[in-house]
């Protein structure tokens, strides 16, 4: 008809804006956070705060803090297994931090304060007091409420902060001898000169095959190790 309007076509969903996995999760922790703070009281209740090394890189005393309460809540122990704060899991992961990209350092510190946040405990979890300060069986039942969230950011933040402490405990000499791992092959390196020895352009020396590494007893096979938790 003349004068009409044509209909319009929503854009197809290649031509649209999208929002990456990172902005999803900073937007969301950053909401969170602005709830957590928006109240007095609860949300500054202080983080129970254990003996921070002097060294640390990314982490604050706070977060290495709050770290560490959660890696003692999701690494083994018991049975023979290592804490997870003999194993030092919390300076691991701020040495790991110090590496990543700044952006997904920090969300991850950001999330390490929300976890704490005892305003967003109460509300969220039913948890009076910090996460730091509470016991290890209230903790593990805080992050399974992280895990099981119908809050999208919070399973996202759980997920990171778990792999995290589970990479950095599995992957100590200590823990990987209790699960039979032997260690990373021996190709030459180890026995490798660090420089090259000169040779005569007249007479060019032909380079000796390095000798191959003797064959590694078969370990006995290692006890099935504990799963991480929550």
């Amino acid at each position: 008809m003349p004068g009409a309007t044509p209909p319009t076509r929503s854009a197809p969903a290649s031509a649209r804006p999208g929002i990456s996995r990172r902005s999803a999760l900073q937007a969301g922790l950053a909401g969170l956070a602005v709830f957590g703070v928006g109240a007095g009281g609860l949300a500054v209740w202080p983080t129970t705060e254990a003996d921070a090394p002097a060294d640390l890189l990314v982490l604050s005393p706070r977060t290495w803090s709050v770290l560490s309460a959660l890696a003692e809540a999701v690494c083994p122990s018991g049975g023979g297994w290592p804490t997870a704060a003999a194993i030092g899991v919390a300076s691991k992961i701020d040495k790991l931090l110090a590496g990543m990209d700044k952006d997904d350092a920090d969300q991850l510190v950001l999330a390490l304060l929300l976890i704490d946040n005892a305003l967003a405990g109460l509300a969220l979890d039913g948890r009076i007091g910090t996460f730091s300060g509470a016991d290890l069986a209230d903790r593990r039942r805080a992050l399974l409420s992280w895990r099981e969230s119908a809050l999208p950011v919070r399973r996202t933040a759980f997920k990171a902060l778990r792999g995290l402490c589970a990479s950095a405990y599995f992957a100590d000499p200590r823990t990987e001898a209790m699960v039979g791992y032997p260690g990373a092959p021996n190709f030459g390196q180890a026995d490798a000169p660090a420089i090259q020895a000169p040779q005569s352009p007249e007479a060019p020396a032909s380079p000796e095959a390095p000798a191959s590494p003797p064959s590694p007893e078969a370990p006995a096979a290692p006890a099935d190790p504990p799963e991480v938790q929550p």
